[in-house]
């Protein structure tokens, strides 16, 4: 019997398994959400930013895939016109949530990605696309990019966009089995790197 596969808009109620997701899709960039002298893991804090409203990791920017109505499948999208104002909502949620010293100290941290260009202007950005590791294979991921391919599509932009790290091999060819390529390499403190990948849309 197939199982039934759905995607609805998240909600704050899905933040466990929402920060587990991303911090899976994040790789070594996790690591920058953990601040151990106030006691916040990466994926308590992505928890807590993903049940607030507005932000780039807000529950009102994503989106689930259930099978058989467990929630194993998360898409994190919006056009990259938002990005600014997303960004704003997101330090705004940071300050709340951590408090002044520890927001400063994730500020320190995170200071040597804000010189990554992540999406250009008329493009439909992805921040965040995973799948729970038990489901994987199955064609959830290819699911929710045709998703947030429709969504750019809503909104009359033709390209959607992407950075995933170098390392990121299974994640890099699901991307451009679905038509990604790769137009940007680099490197985050000369060591870590990353692509940016662009699809265009028919």
């Amino acid at each position: 019997m197939n199982p039934c596969v759905s995607i609805r808009p998240a909600r704050p109620d899905d933040a466990m398994i929402a920060a587990s997701l991303m911090r899976l899709t994040m790789g070594r960039s996790a690591d920058l959400f953990s601040d151990v002298e106030s006691g916040w893991t990466s994926e308590k804090l992505l928890a807590a930013l993903f049940a607030h409203k507005g932000g780039r990791f807000s529950c009102q920017v994503g989106t689930v895939l259930e099978v058989d109505g467990k929630a194993v499948g998360l898409l994190v999208s919006y056009p990259a016109s938002k990005m600014a104002m997303l960004d704003l909502a997101a330090g705004r949620n940071l300050l709340s949530v951590l408090g002044i010293r520890p927001m400063i100290r994730f500020a320190k941290r995170i200071s040597p990605m804000m010189n990554i260009r992540e999406a250009e202007r008329g493009e439909y950005y992805i921040s965040n696309v995973g799948v729970a590791p038990e489901f994987q294979g199955n064609g959830y991921g290819a699911h929710l990019l045709s998703f947030a391919e429709e969504q750019a599509r809503k909104f009359n932009l033709k390209k959607c966009s992407l950075i995933v790290d170098e390392h990121n091999n299974g994640a890099i060819r699901l991307y451009q089995r679905s038509g990604y390529k790769i137009i940007f390499s680099g490197k985050l403190n000369g060591e870590s790197g990353y692509y940016r990948m662009v699809k265009e849309l028919a």
